[in-house]
């Protein structure tokens, strides 16, 4: 009888696998059999509750590198993925010492952390302002620096302040948003049984802050873009926890570009057709909304003719 041989491909365990009269041995002997790995364990979603206070360092250095350590854990947990894994949920533990980020919208972060092109960190800042660019990439990091106009997150006597009047008006749950959530805070101390009783909606523009958003409320929705811009379902939100700051500051702007636009209409400079004090003047600040905070489109800085000229 003629020998019939089944080819699975020659470098796996099977090799040549013989059906039928054969001399040699059915298996390759000099295959290790390795032990499956036991599947990791899942940790379940949990959401973030603050009850009493942070605990945040009182130093600006500490709080630095605060903010340092919880993006490091953010990336940990999300094992190199870039986003929230359904399999892999932030513990109580490591909530605590994610909700220590409090973004770097203050002046002595801001102006400490990021530096132009070709400039030095301040003194004593080197340390954590290389930490920071090799630990986040170039465009997480454009993002950070664009986040400091506005990363200025309310503190948590305001917002027990704010939950305890809406308690007074009645408030028992419903559709809450907090557009340019931050970290969430009013999400993380929205009273437990008004929680129970609502579905939580978070807008923030950071990616990094809006990713460590999601690992402390994976039970709410949390949006990753400018809540200017977005677009929500037609069914109103009962509560808009939210302040509004950037909105304003664009509108104002855009408002103030807009007169100096029609001040230049069929003239050179700001008086006439000579340089001037007044020129001088508005030089640096109509420049920094593109220059320096990137902000052109967001202003219309485009349709400006007469500025850009």
């Amino acid at each position: 009888m003629s020998q019939l041989t089944l080819s699975l491909f020659d470098t796996t365990a099977l090799g040549g696998f013989t059906l039928g009269a054969s001399s040699g041995p059915r298996f390759r002997e000099d295959v290790v059999q390795v032990a499956p790995s036991p599947n990791p364990e899942r940790i379940p979603a949990h959401t973030y509750r603050l009850e009493g206070e942070r605990a945040l360092a009182k130093g600006w250095k500490a709080r630095a590198a605060d903010n340092l350590a919880a993006i490091r854990l953010m990336q940990e947990i999300e094992g190199g993925q870039g986003a929230a894994r359904p399999d892999r949920h932030a513990t109580a533990d490591e909530q605590d010492r994610l909700a220590r980020f409090v973004g770097f919208g203050a002046g002595e972060l801001a102006n400490a952390l990021f530096r132009r092109a070709g400039e030095a960190f301040r003194p004593d800042w080197e340390e954590l302002g290389a930490e920071l660019e090799q630990l986040v990439s170039p465009a997480e990091m454009s993002a950070l620096a664009r986040s400091t106009q506005y990363a200025h997150y309310t503190p948590e006597f305001m917002v027990r302040a704010v939950w305890s009047g809406l308690a007074r008006l009645g408030f028992k749950g419903g559709r809450v948003l907090e557009p340019g959530c931050g970290t969430g805070l009013f999400l993380a101390m929205m009273p437990e049984k008004v929680a129970a009783r609502s579905a939580a909606t978070g807008i923030e523009m950071d990616p990094t802050t809006a990713r460590i958003a999601r690992l402390l409320y994976p039970e709410a929705w949390i949006r990753n873009e400018d809540f200017t811009k977005a677009r929500m379902p037609y069914e109103p939100h009962t509560i808009d926890t939210g302040k509004r700051p950037f909105e304003r500051y664009r509108a104002e702007a855009q408002r103030l570009l807009g007169v100096l636009e029609s001040r230049l209409e069929g003239w050179s400079w700001i008086m006439g057709e000579e340089y001037s004090i007044a020129d001088v003047a508005l030089l640096g600040w109509v420049r920094h909304p593109v220059g320096f905070y990137g902000a052109g489109e967001l202003v219309g800085y485009a349709s400006l003719t007469n500025v850009r000229a």
